[in-house]
């Protein structure tokens, strides 16, 4: 994240201070937590705008983008990544089988849906997710639609993946896999 001037500054405290009052929602005062993560939100959303125009327009036109436009590119850009994973989730759930496995199907049956209907792109897009189905290559870095995301893509994989095997083999795996407390890949491949 770049270093903020003086006018960005002001710029960034014009956008906090909407998101107080819309937060406030008619209060006269706002908890001090609750502006510290109104703040956070709003610090996060310009970081995703500046990786967003930056690679758009290169980096140093991101780096002269007024910070209140680079909140809103930012906003709008975890917007849209929200509308794909909802569109890649339903992909996946056309064809989804849990093969027993009661942490999959939970994770991807109710966990996903549960933190999408709860995911807030104004004032908490980085909030931590965590799933109870181990995911490979999940090592905890990915804050909200990312973590949604990559765990939806990585589900995905995996049934593409376990759609080619023998389904008593993946049963069997699932088995496994449970008892273990690891993904259907990680069992299947230690057979």
């Amino acid at each position: 994240m770049r270093e903020l001037s003086e006018d960005d500054i002001q710029a960034v405290l014009g956008v906090v201070e909407g998101l107080a009052l819309d937060a406030a929602d008619g209060d006269t005062s706002i908890p001090q937590e609750r502006l510290a993560r109104i703040m956070a939100a709003v610090r996060y959303c310009m970081g995703e705008g500046e990786a967003c125009l930056g690679e758009a327009s290169g980096e140093s036109l991101a780096r002269r983008i007024p910070a209140d436009e680079l909140y809103r590119a930012g906003y709008d850009s975890i917007v849209e990544k929200a509308r794909r994973t909802l569109e890649r989730y339903n992909q996946v759930a056309s064809a989804f089988c849990d093969y027993g496995y009661e942490d999959l199907g939970r994770t991807f049956r109710e966990e996903i849906p549960e933190e999408m209907s709860r995911f807030d792109p104004r004032f908490e897009p980085d909030a931590e997710v965590i799933f109870g189905y181990p995911m490979p290559q999940d090592d905890g870095s990915l804050l909200g639609i990312d973590a949604i995301a990559a765990a939806i893509e990585r589900i995905g994989r995996e049934q593409e993946i376990l759609a080619g095997h023998d389904g008593r083999t993946v049963a069997a795996a699932a088995s496994e896999a449970s008892a273990r407390g690891v993904n259907l890949l990680e069992a299947l491949g230690s057979r």
